[in-house]
């Protein structure tokens, strides 16, 4: 089984169900983890948060995989590479994005995370045989950058510790956003040939030995407080935001060029502000409106002027 290939920029067509289903499972789901985000990481630390999400997670994978006959036994050059992507994804970026949920409203997180789109197309404008950046699309990352100082603009404004924290946040936001762009690029390059199910729990049982590992060292388990709240949220992230989110994402980078796929990031963002609106209580000042406005019309900028290596429009 070959997976050094690099994957072509159009990828096979799935059913067109199937399509519609999985974008909808991300769009919602993966849109609402940011307020079960926000409840977990209230409740315990972020490592340990990222460890028991990913560890249910591999559990109920591993059942799903058990049932439908699938066989768990890869070579070994694909399961590193699926590890691989498993830790930038939901090692790298979960752990750190629930840390910083724990400074920053969940709506403004997703509108962070929301980037990652723009660090996709700079990553693959970076490597062999990647898509060009058209000047459209040299303008949306210049807008993004403007929307995100938009939603820095407030917290720079003040004084107070608390402005200091929601710049980090918002760091520590971006570092998570490029992670999930870098997985998100080998995942596409690597063209796995291994069942959805398959893949995906591979992904999530590296994070959940990643993850643990972190934990344990912190001494997470020993302090930790479990609530009912708490342990509902990471059951909820991990049934959906990961079993179902992360399968379905998987489905949509195989079957659907990944300009389209990134169109979840007009849609998360939304879901999160209102979600965490109506249950959290989050209130956003009018600079964070304006930059969350600036940074969806910078995301779709990027997403629909990238083109091919060969100049040909992608979008197309």
């Amino acid at each position: 089984m070959s997976s050094n290939r690099v994957a072509p920029v159009a990828a096979p067509t799935g059913t067109v169900g199937g399509v519609l289903l999985a974008f909808g499972l991300v769009y919602f789901f993966w849109g609402s983890t940011y307020t079960a985000i926000s409840i977990a990481g209230r409740e315990l630390a972020a490592p340990l948060v990222g460890a028991c999400r990913a560890l249910l997670s591999t559990v109920i994978l591993t059942a799903i995989c058990l049932a439908r006959g699938r066989r768990l036994r890869i070579p070994a050059g694909v399961a590193w590479r699926l590890a691989l992507v498993g830790v930038l994804m939901m090692s790298c970026n979960n752990v750190l994005l629930t840390w910083a949920e724990t400074m920053v409203p969940s709506g403004l997180a997703a509108l962070v995370i929301a980037t990652t789109p723009i660090l996709v197309a700079l990553i693959e404008m970076m490597l062999p045989g990647g898509e060009a950046i058209n000047k459209r699309g040299w303008a949306g990352i210049l807008l993004g950058t403007i929307g995100i100082f938009a939603l820095v603009w407030p917290s720079l404004g003040h004084n107070a510790p608390a402005g200091d924290r929601h710049v980090l946040a918002y760091g520590v936001l971006l570092v998570a956003a490029l992670a999930f762009a870098a997985g998100s690029v080998l995942s596409r390059r690597f063209a796995f040939k291994v069942d959805t199910f398959v893949a995906t729990g591979y992904q999530v049982g590296a994070a959940a030995l990643a993850n643990l590992t972190v934990a344990t060292v912190g001494g997470n388990f020993r302090t930790a407080t479990w609530t009912r709240s708490g342990l509902l949220a990471i059951g909820y992230l991990s049934l959906f935001g990961s079993v179902v989110g992360l399968s379905a994402y998987t489905y949509l980078l195989k079957h659907v060029p990944v300009t389209k796929v990134a169109t979840y990031a007009f849609v998360n963002p939304v879901i999160a502000v209102l979600l965490g609106v109506f249950l959290l209580g989050e209130r956003m000042q009018r600079a964070e409106v304006l930059g969350m406005a600036i940074i969806v019309a910078a995301v779709a900028m990027v997403i629909f002027s990238r083109v091919k290596r060969g100049g040909e429009d992608a979008t197309a």
